[in-house]
């Protein structure tokens, strides 16, 4: 018999299918082959076997609906990816925690595995994944906090994929005092932590106004330039021209479409192409195949922030190539 605890957890946590969420992250199934789903007892057992075994779990948003839903939304900021960025990743959450009590939204800050932190809010009933991804990243626009780890991350699924997931708090496997909710200086047991979650889960509206608090950026129509020349650009590397033409590359065993992104910037610009045209490029090739920052409000400050990033590791291996 499933516990209130164990079925209060799973209704938190709802999405489109859930993760053996150990070493690796990757889609769990079923005996019959079949990824699990959201619900059922197969999802139950999960999630018992997740707060009480030796099985963590992690979970992708997307509920299969049209156009998706999702019931919750989080936010991760992690020490050793926000290297742009010195502030703690405490304070980040104190700020978007505080932003989101002013809107009526109690939300929760988890210290997650890694050097980072995890803050979630939960729903009622099912919102639109834009309207969820929105929400947070205007809630963390009024801070200047980062939004490069805003679930949901997508917001409209293509093919057999999920998207990305993210691993679930309170594992009985976890880490001492990580992956657990903190209030302050106090640590939530898994019960407290459950019961307020419970407690405050919002409906719809409340996400919808705020995304409204997200800028209204209007694009402007494209001014002319002078593109380079063929003859006066150096030949793209072969790896950069593979993901020019075929989309992000495998890394490490695994479709990575930042690295591939930032590689075929590098590439681009070690080719002679200037920054406006790169960014142009990205943006036309990441809605072609990746779709990772456009369908951002931000979209265009991220192309740039990564062209900008790719411009400084270029002229550094130019530098160590030639010895200044």
């Amino acid at each position: 018999m499933t516990s209130e605890l164990v079925q209060n957890f799973a209704d938190l946590h709802q999405g489109g299918a859930v993760a053996d969420a150990g070493d690796e992250f990757r889609p769990r199934k079923d005996p019959d082959g079949k990824p699990t789903a959201h619900e059922g007892p197969a999802y139950l057992a999960a999630i018992d076997d997740h707060l009480y075994g030796d099985e963590p779990l992690g979970v992708y948003p997307l509920m299969s609906t049209t156009p998706p839903t999702v019931w919750w939304g989080a936010v991760d900021w992690d020490l050793d990816k926000d290297r742009d960025y010195p502030e703690h990743s405490l304070i980040h959450a104190a700020n978007v925690t505080n932003v989101l009590d002013m809107y009526g939204v109690t939300s929760f800050t988890e210290i997650s595995r890694s050097k980072g932190v995890h803050l979630w809010v939960y729903a009622k009933e099912p919102v639109s994944a834009k309207t969820m991804r929105n929400a947070l990243m205007a809630a963390c626009s009024v801070v200047k906090a980062p939004v490069v780890e805003v679930y949901p991350k997508q917001i409209a699924l293509s093919g057999k994929g999920f998207g990305n997931g993210i691993r679930l708090p309170y594992p009985r496997v976890g880490f001492h005092g990580k992956q657990v909710v903190r209030r302050g200086s106090w640590t939530l047991s898994v019960d407290e932590f459950v019961k307020e979650a419970t407690a405050h889960r919002y409906p719809a509206p409340v996400f919808e106004e705020l995304e409204d608090l997200a800028p209204k950026v209007v694009t402007p129509s494209p001014i002319p330039t002078r593109r380079l020349s063929w003859a006066k650009r150096r030949r793209v590397g072969s790896v950069s021209q593979e993901i020019l033409d075929r989309g992000p590359a495998m890394i490490n065993g695994k479709v990575d479409r930042s690295k591939s992104m930032f590689t075929l910037a590098v590439g681009l610009l070690g080719a002679g192409w200037p920054h406006d045209e790169v960014i142009r490029t990205l943006s036309d090739w990441d809605a072609r195949f990746a779709r990772k920052f456009s369908d951002r409000p931000d979209a265009d400050q991220r192309y740039a922030e990564m062209v900008a990033a790719a411009d400084r590791r270029y002229r550094a291996d130019q530098g160590v190539l030639h010895g200044t």
